[in-house]
């Protein structure tokens, strides 16, 4: 006869099916727990990054309580020679080429930079803007290289300025009016080139460096396409918005983030100080 104490170790074992059902369930709560981990974090980025898109909003805010307007189109910088160095406040992309979508390699122009230029001259809006000093929000980037006048070695020294840095990482964008709505070509709600005799031209704007005169082919497509690439079989998903192609709901320029998809041109997750009103060919496009 088999021993009580044999037949209890022989009913606490598992058999292999419970054992299997053991681990799925555990999978299942791992996968749970990550899934509700993610959301919590991304819930966490997206609530500093609101936070933040405020406070970039009451520096304009304090900006114009002091001037009675806001940032010129142009953050301007004249040195001791008489040099004057024009820095346009661009939301978009250089446009030269293309064909170059990669967000990294052909990242977007410093709006945000070139607007906390401006707020230098307007030392109640500069102080809000360096009331955020902590790094992973905050940091400083070279607009210019060489041009400003040093007092102390009197050497040229680079034009620094600040950028605020998204909850994802990314540098928050400033849309002046004087350069919102979109520029270049586009793709219509189908994913198809819209056609070329409706693509809208990038737009060329001209800026001072000392004594010459520079031009940028500037972009600010949502979903730009280039139609050689395209009848080449490109993938119109490759793409990579230029901007939001917002259009500022009134003379005041408005702020975003390009969201947890890091791209300004799918504007579903974007985040914004002022909701844009878009063009009537992509209202309807996220």
């Amino acid at each position: 006869m088999v021993s009580q104490s044999a037949l209890s170790k022989y009913r606490r074992a598992f058999t292999l099916i419970e054992l299997l059902v053991v681990i799925g369930i555990i999978g299942v709560l791992v996968a749970i727990g990550l899934f509700v981990g993610r959301a919590v974090m991304g819930s966490g980025k997206q609530r500093a990054t609101e936070a933040l898109v405020q406070v970039a909003d009451k520096a304009l805010e304090a900006y114009y309580d002091k001037k009675g307007e806001g940032p010129a189109d142009r953050y301007t910088y004249k040195n001791k020679t008489g040099e004057i160095f024009e820095f346009a406040m661009l939301d978009g992309r250089d446009g030269a080429n293309s064909a170059e979508f990669d967000r990294d390699k052909k990242p977007a122009f410093d709006s945000f930079a070139r607007f906390a230029l401006a707020c230098k001259d307007v030392p109640e809006a500069d102080a809000v803007l360096r009331s955020i000093s902590d790094p992973r929000q905050s940091r400083n980037v070279v607009v210019a290289p060489g041009i400003v006048d040093d007092p102390t070695s009197g050497n040229k020294v680079d034009l620094r300025s600040v950028e605020f840095l998204d909850g994802f990482g990314r540098p928050l964008r400033f849309v002046h009016p004087a350069f919102h709505g979109g520029f270049g070509a586009y793709l219509d709600q189908a994913q198809k080139p819209a056609k070329l005799s409706n693509a809208r031209l990038n737009k060329d704007v001209k800026e001072r460096r000392g004594s010459t005169t520079i031009t940028t082919e500037f972009r600010r497509s949502y979903r730009p396409f280039d139609p050689e690439a395209m009848a080449a079989g490109q993938d119109p998903k490759t793409a990579v918005g230029d901007a939001d192609e917002g259009i500022c709901p009134s003379a005041r320029g408005y702020f975003y983030s390009s969201g947890l998809d890091q791209d300004a041109g799918t504007r579903e997750d974007n985040v914004y100080s002022v909701k844009p009103s878009f063009a009537y060919e992509t209202q309807a496009f996220n």
